[in-house]
């Protein structure tokens, strides 16, 4: 990723911050580390990583890696590499010739969305599902963990840059199903189906919430 330098900063570069965002670390699965997956894979230190993004070929190869754990400053890196503490995915997804990830929906879903190829490393919990569709709808490529080493990612990764036209067909399905007021609008119809209310009444609702809900 042309402009992105190494920081040590817990703050994400201004050239990258969303407007309207709110620049901290990031938390929860979306930020998990990739357990067996490690940065001695390739700058020969151990440090676990979460994310990465491959820059397209006719840029300097560059690849940008976000380590919410640990201070970015602690990991020797290639010349051409970066790691940020926190990084929102936009800045990356959009830009990247591939993402790299463990397949948590998170991150599987906005590089899909943004219609990048993906090369999933999963660990744990739904990210083999994650990984599966991914392979079947050639959307990007899988590599399992017992399996990964420096030259099975590497071909992935090549792999993965090849399926750009499977990866933008699946963020054209997710424009066309609608998002999160589709969903919501299919829930409602079948509450309404049922006979069920459509509409949480107070005592449903948290309590740090009701004052919202009672507006």
């Amino acid at each position: 990723m042309r402009g992105v330098r190494r920081s040590t900063s817990t703050t994400p570069p201004s050239h990258l911050r969303p407007k309207g965002s709110t620049s901290r670390p990031r938390s929860g699965s979306s930020a998990q580390a990739c357990g067996n997956q490690q940065q001695k894979h390739r700058t020969g230190s151990t440090t676990p990583i979460s994310h990465s993004c491959w820059s397209p070929p006719q840029a300097s190869s560059n690849a940008t890696t976000r380590s919410s754990k640990h201070d970015p400053s602690s990991i020797t890196t290639a010349p051409n590499a970066t790691i940020e503490r926190w990084l929102p995915h936009a800045a990356l997804t959009e830009r990247a010739a591939c993402v790299v990830c463990h397949g948590g929906m998170g991150i599987t879903q906005r590089a899909l969305a943004a219609g990048t190829p993906v090369c999933v490393v999963p660990f744990g919990r739904d990210q083999f599902e994650a990984a599966s569709r991914v392979t079947a709808t050639r959307s990007g490529t899988q590599v399992m963990p017992d399996a990964l080493t420096p030259e099975t990612l590497r071909a992935a990764i090549k792999q993965a840059m090849t399926l750009r036209p499977g990866a933008q067909q699946v963020a054209s399905g997710f424009r066309r199903a609608g998002g999160a007021p589709a969903a919501a609008n299919a829930l409602e119809t079948l509450l309404a189906r049922e006979g069920r209310p459509t509409t949480p009444s107070i005592g449903a609702v948290p309590a740090s919430q009701e004052s919202v809900a009672s507006r």
